[in-house]
């Protein structure tokens, strides 16, 4: 039997119980088993068209293929010979088998991310423009990180409350029907007072919402007079003057001595001091309504496999009537 073409000593050890000889044909029996490619990189995201996967089809059976092909498969990255992929833009590449996600650094992007970051955390405009900043994003983010000037900052944060502002002017004319005005007065340590503005709204989904829509310099009186003009500006800004049926103001000498704005912030002009306080609470208010969208999700994910989805709705409409009474 030893004669015999692809037959060993192991061969007759196997039919007889007995244990082998040696390891000489293993791995002959792990190529015969497992096939040639066993050992070759696997791209576990085939299913995108990338990788041994997309090769399996085209070379036959799995274990049939080329090994070369194969083992190569986890260093290069089959090239696409098809027309359409030239309307495609690609986001991943394969390097040593793994993909990679591509990523371009965008000056503006980080434009707008940095007036999201000076309004949020009350910091100062020129932030972008330090040699502390600049390498600390450099080191620890961003080699090719551009130092951002304070005028530049400045003109990025008066785009950005502009978009703002109309997005939620155009919210509040279709989606909502009446509002309540707050109003109160606040100092700042340049001795500068402001009226501050707050419209409270019921949204399409019967949740409680209010907005920072005004934050306007009175460098007059405190006469009614006076903060009425200025609170008829901002409601007109606004396209609110109709839909208002209630305005709550608050004593000023209960605000004397209340200190909301750093010192850093006197050299700013007015207009300047509104938009970042605006733009602080948008930026909360936003988020507070994501986190409400992803609680209801979250809600009604847990409710319709254990209470059936008839208890859905019947949950939904009794927060409405709680919410009304």
């Amino acid at each position: 039997m030893d004669g015999e073409e692809g037959h060993t000593i192991n061969d007759d050890f196997r039919l007889m119980g007995l244990p082998r000889d040696d390891e000489e044909d293993l791995e002959e029996c792990r190529l015969e088993v497992l096939g040639a490619s066993q050992d070759a990189p696997v791209d576990l995201a085939a299913d995108d068209g990338e990788g041994d996967g997309a090769n399996a089809g085209e070379d036959g059976a799995a274990g049939t293929g080329s090994q070369t092909a194969s083992t190569c498969a986890g260093t290069w990255e089959r090239p696409s010979t098809s027309y359409v992929w030239d309307d495609f833009t690609k986001i991943f590449k394969v390097i040593n088998g793994k993909r990679v996600r591509f990523w371009e650094y965008s000056p503006e992007v980080a434009r707008t991310e940095l007036c999201h970051l000076i309004s949020r955390l009350d910091l100062p405009i020129c932030i972008g423009e330090s040699s502390a900043f600049e390498e600390y994003i450099k080191k620890a983010h961003n080699p090719r990180f551009a130092t951002i000037s304070r005028q530049t900052t400045t003109k990025d944060i008066t785009k950005y409350f502009t978009g703002h502002r109309d997005k939620l002017i155009e919210l509040l004319k279709s989606n909502v029907s009446s509002v309540a005005i707050t109003s109160n007065v606040w100092n700042s340590n340049a001795k500068e007072d402001f009226v501050s503005v707050v419209t409270h709204f019921v949204n399409p989904a019967w949740e409680l919402e209010k907005r920072v829509i005004g934050f306007r310099l009175i460098d007059v009186s405190h006469s009614g007079d006076n903060i009425a003009e200025r609170i008829y500006a901002v409601l007109s800004e606004f396209s609110l003057i109709d839909k208002t049926f209630s305005i709550t103001f608050d004593n000023a000498s209960a605000n004397a001595n209340a200190m909301i704005l750093a010192d850093r912030r006197r050299w700013l002009i007015s207009a300047m001091v509104e938009r970042l306080t605006c733009i602080m609470d948008w930026e909360e208010g936003d988020a507070r309504a994501q986190h409400s969208v992803e609680d209801k999700d979250l809600e009604a994910a847990f409710a319709e496999p254990y209470l059936g989805e008839d208890a859905i709705p019947e949950a939904g409409a009794e927060a409405v009537a709680n919410a009304a009474t």
